[in-house]
């Protein structure tokens, strides 16, 4: 039978809307169930970062916790505690102090001298400037250039250490330091070893897990 104009209109509507429905559909692209946003896929650089940053924490919690090994991250640890002081002391120059003195001790201790500086900034920018260090440490890890910037700067603020340590242990503490980060800066250089990158975030995260520990320790269990 032969359709009216209207009843010819409605039927070519229907049909071209059942034609045109698999173009629009393609041009929506997959459901947003069916597949994650490309921004929230993890890169194998991502899955390799997170798994050494895992493995680091965990080698450092064993390390710690095992009498025999505990010694292997002391050195390291005094470290942390230069970069504690260090902390201190930058602060005390940006309220006005005058550094007369740092050192770092070989049970753990440490201690700034200066004159001046307002105490409520100075204070507290122990643990706040360790964690700063810390995380940074962490966070730069992901690049070799960053890493490389962030060793370099941790190098600089060592070397205030060294001006104002008052002690032998200080000195060469410092100086052990440094020639690690040298010592892995060239091998980074010569090599395809990202070898002072894997160094950064391990101090980062060892800085980031004493910090914590000092603060529980000396802030809770009140043992200072």
């Amino acid at each position: 039978a032969e359709l009216g104009p209207e009843q010819a209109g409605r039927q070519a509507g229907r049909h071209s809307g059942r034609e045109g429905r698999p173009d629009r559909e393609a041009g929506r692209g997959p459901h947003p169930g069916t597949q994650a946003p490309m921004g929230l896929e993890l890169q194998p650089a991502d899955r390799t970062y997170l798994a050494l940053l895992v493995a680091f924490a965990l080698a450092v919690v064993a390390l710690w916790l095992c009498p025999y090994t505990a010694a292997l991250l002391k050195p390291l640890k005094l470290v942390v505690i230069a970069i504690h002081e260090f902390s201190h002391a930058a602060a005390g120059l940006l309220t006005g102090a005058s550094i007369e003195g740092v050192q770092v001790s070989a049970d753990e201790g440490g201690a700034t001298t200066m004159r001046g500086g307002i105490r409520c900034i100075t204070l507290p920018a122990g643990y706040l400037g360790s964690n700063f260090w810390g995380g940074m440490m962490i966070f730069c890890a992901r690049n070799d250039l960053a890493a490389q910037i962030i060793a370099g700067l941790l190098a600089a603020a060592l070397l205030a250490v060294l001006f104002w340590a008052d002690t032998w242990l200080t000195r060469g503490l410092v100086l052990f330091f440094l020639g690690l980060v040298a010592a892995f800066w060239a091998i980074q250089i010569l090599t395809d070893v990202a070898s002072l990158t894997y160094f950064v975030l391990f101090v980062g995260v060892l800085t980031c897990l004493y910090t914590i520990f000092d603060i529980y320790d000396d802030l809770i269990r009140r043992r200072v």
